[in-house]
């Protein structure tokens, strides 16, 4: 088995684009919402960069200080995620867990998909 980093979705490459990441991770570009490789690393006009979605988190925390947090339902083998600032006192995260939990959360296949919606909702939570 063959194991490789995912890479993020236009949608959140784009948020990040827009929140300020600007490193380059892959060989890979989104130019609208195609993927493509991008061999020579030319500049194509109005392209993002695809990261993967290791290295987006690792951005999230060590700039923004922000974590994304994937929890596994076994009882109904789902994922989900959430994103929370680690600046946060032990006692303020657990009033936003709870409050989160009694709120419908959404639940994912796969540990990817539950980490893009935490990268998704970590992202949209930085103010500009």
């Amino acid at each position: 088995m063959e194991l490789k980093e995912k890479l993020v979705s236009f949608k959140v490459a784009k948020l990040a684009k827009e929140k300020g990441f600007d490193e380059i991770s892959t060989d890979y570009r989104y130019t609208n919402e195609e993927l493509v490789k991008d061999f020579l690393y030319i500049s194509i006009k109005n392209s993002i960069h695809a990261p993967t979605q290791a290295l987006l988190q690792r951005w999230l925390r060590e700039v923004h200080n922000l974590h994304c947090f994937i929890g596994v339902r076994p009882n109904v083998k789902k994922f989900d995620s959430h994103a929370y600032n680690l600046d946060l006192t032990p006692k303020e995260y657990i009033k936003r867990r709870t409050l989160t939990v009694f709120m419908e959360e959404e639940l994912f296949d796969t540990y990817e998909q539950a980490l893009e919606s935490g990268l998704e909702e970590a992202l949209n939570s930085i103010k500009q």
